[in-house]
């Protein structure tokens, strides 16, 4: 996964033109990097370890980051003291959650609710199929709580009626496969449907290394919730989630039957 930024959202590239910049500051002020090292940035962001340098010092300067040395180490982090730099984080968060391209489709929740999502105020319409309106569900969730927290339900509702071949593959297609593999792990966990753990081996990737964030986090209080309510399937793939297995169990106890 690269923190590059999507120069074509219009608040960032406003904010910040110079590509080096707005790299560097998704990196440390989007949630995803609680500190890292110079050259992690540099990793992280595609930039040279000079260009990395040069920015954190002009950020520094300003007071938005803290730079701490720990062996040859120099470690950086957003400086949570300044208003400035919480300021800014919720500004990046808020920015990030707009698509590139344009606005969240629309149609994502009304099919959810037409297969089974319990959520209000939605009439429910079956715009796509059932392995669509989970492929595209799981797009959505990764900025979208809400949805995600209704896709267990989902899940547990048709667990023997979805095409795992057609879902998986269009897992691989989307770049979903990790998102899949949580929410079946851990729907099949909460439910006690062994089967639905069971397809979500071979999603796994072993390369995958870095814990994320599902759904993204705007600040710093966000991503403590999520840290510390995390449960244990979302470890097994590297995600940190804001939904506890507990939470799941009692929302699918209230809509799915024998569950």
């Amino acid at each position: 996964m690269s923190f590059q930024l999507q120069p074509a959202n219009p608040v960032l590239a406003a904010l910040f033109p110079a590509k080096a910049r707005r790299a560097l500051v998704e990196a440390l002020f989007s949630g995803h990097a609680p500190e890292a090292s110079l050259s992690e940035l540099a990793r992280r962001a595609r930039l040279t370890p000079r260009a990395v340098n040069v920015e954190v010092q002009r950020l520094e300067q300003a007071g938005l980051v803290e730079v701490r040395t720990i062996g040859s180490a120099h470690l950086v982090r957003l400086n949570e003291r300044s208003a400035s730099a919480r300021a800014l984080s919720r500004l990046l968060g808020a920015a990030m959650l707009q698509p590139a391209g344009g606005e969240v489709d629309p149609d994502v929740r009304p099919s959810l609710a037409a297969h089974g999502a319990p959520l209000q105020g939605v009439t429910p319409s079956e715009v796509y199929s059932l392995t669509e309106t989970v492929l595209r569900g799981l797009k959505a969730a990764r900025t979208d709580p809400t949805v995600l927290r209704v896709l267990p339900v989902v899940l547990a509702k048709h667990a023997m009626a979805l095409d795992w071949i057609e879902l998986k593959e269009g897992a691989r297609r989307m770049n979903l496969k990790a998102e899949l593999g949580v929410l079946l792990d851990l729907t099949g966990t909460a439910a006690g449907l062994p089967h639905l753990c069971a397809q979500a081996e071979g999603l796994l990737d072993a390369r995958r290394k870095r814990t994320r964030y599902f759904p993204s986090v705007q600040g710093t209080f966000d991503r403590q919730l999520a840290e510390r309510r995390s449960p244990a399937a979302a470890s097994r793939w590297n995600f940190y989630m804001n939904m506890s297995e507990a939470s799941v169990r009692d929302l699918l106890r209230k809509h799915v039957r024998a569950t």
